[in-house]
């Protein structure tokens, strides 16, 4: 719960402010869902599938910097 208010807090502080989540990949997906149901804030979450996907959508552009809230795993 502090970890969505103080995310939901950041952003509303400025409009380019970015936030990476780390944790362990079987959370990832829990931490994109309450992160929306329970603060309106959507997650982006980046691993090999999704980050392939955005560079070839978004040609010379760092894909980590596309979305104010990233959850990635521990490992990647």
């Amino acid at each position: 719960m502090q970890a969505g208010l103080v995310i939901g807090e950041i952003l509303d502080r400025s409009s380019r402010a970015r936030v990476l989540i780390v944790a362990p990949a079987s959370l990832r997906e829990q931490w994109r869902t309450e992160l929306e149901d329970r603060f309106g804030l959507v997650a982006w979450i980046a691993d090999s599938t999704s980050l392939a996907r955005a560079s070839s959508t978004w040609t010379g552009v760092n894909p980590w910097r596309l979305h104010p809230i990233t959850i990635t795993s521990i490992d990647y």
